[in-house]
């Protein structure tokens, strides 16, 4: 016997998913991104195929050549001992800060920090039996193929004109996209505007799956949206260490970012959005 006075309609049923022939676009990605006994066979195969491809083993051993025509800025040393935390201490101080002091900007030498320690170059890898070489990236990446680049929009960083810059990891430097981006700008590309108005730079985490979709296939895109979170813990983490703070944040808007960094919207995603600055110590950020 129904109940009377209780309502039927739970928010379940009121989520507004996008759907195809009724099925949530999520559950369908995720299903047929799924491994079992027989697609793991598939999985394998591609697996297989891509390693046996020298075109496929040189494209991975080389540097990418991202903006070569663009003007290149060379950043002090990153510094360890901008900190005298440990990592235990930055895991337990670790949170989101939602409250930036515009007054106190990050520096060079500590955006330097930053990036390297969050999506450097630590060494390499040299060749070993079907190996091939590669770098060693400061985060993990599924078959050390790095579809993820960062990306970055400066407003109030000391030592560095505020605009749009790409992180090359491989000479640890920066290639300038754009000059000339304000805070107000900042409304243009995010729904998280009051968070980035007040920050040092906000960190776009962009992937590119044409060479982990040839590995791995559609699983692939799973395997650069995990990496993206890698890194952005890290970046979280080396903000955490240097007295800066970090928010992540999935209110981006995705076309209007890739117009602005000058890409192609065809096989390159914006996967993830941290702003980064002081936190206002006026303001128990570590709880908010």
């Amino acid at each position: 016997m129904k109940k009377t006075g209780i309502k039927t309609n739970t928010f379940r049923e009121k989520s507004c998913f996008n759907r195809i022939n009724k099925i949530n676009i999520y559950e369908l990605y995720h299903r047929n991104s799924e491994l079992n006994s027989v697609s793991l066979y598939k999985f394998s195969e591609g697996i297989e195929k891509a390693i046996s491809d020298d075109g496929f083993l040189e494209a991975i051993c080389e540097e990418k050549k991202l903006y070569n025509d663009c003007s290149t800025i060379n950043m002090p040393d990153p510094n360890p001992n901008l900190t005298e935390l440990n990592l235990f201490d930055v895991l337990y101080k670790r949170r989101s800060v939602r409250k930036f002091d515009k007054s106190k900007p990050v520096n060079l030498e500590e955006l330097s920090t930053i990036l390297f320690y969050s999506g450097g170059i630590m060494g390499k890898y040299e060749p070993f039996q079907n190996k091939p070489k590669c770098n060693l990236f400061a985060f993990p990446s599924a078959g050390g193929l790095v579809p993820t680049d960062i990306y970055f929009f400066v407003t109030n960083v000391e030592g560095l004109d505020s605009g749009i810059y790409y992180y090359n990891p491989y000479e640890h430097n920066l290639k300038i996209i754009d000059k000339g981006f304000s805070p107000q700008d900042y409304r243009k590309i995010t729904g998280s505007y009051n968070l980035a108005v007040n920050s040092s730079f906000v960190v776009y985490i962009l992937g590119d799956m044409e060479l982990t979709g040839y590995k791995y296939g559609d699983r692939g895109y799973r395997f650069m949206n995990l990496e993206a979170g890698h890194l952005a813990q890290n970046l979280y983490l080396t903000s955490t260490a240097i007295g800066a703070g970090a928010v992540a944040s999935g209110g981006f808007l995705d076309k209007e970012i890739l117009e602005m960094l000058k890409l192609r919207d065809v096989g390159i995603f914006v996967l993830y959005e941290i702003i980064i600055g002081k936190p206002d110590l006026r303001v128990d950020y570590r709880f908010l």
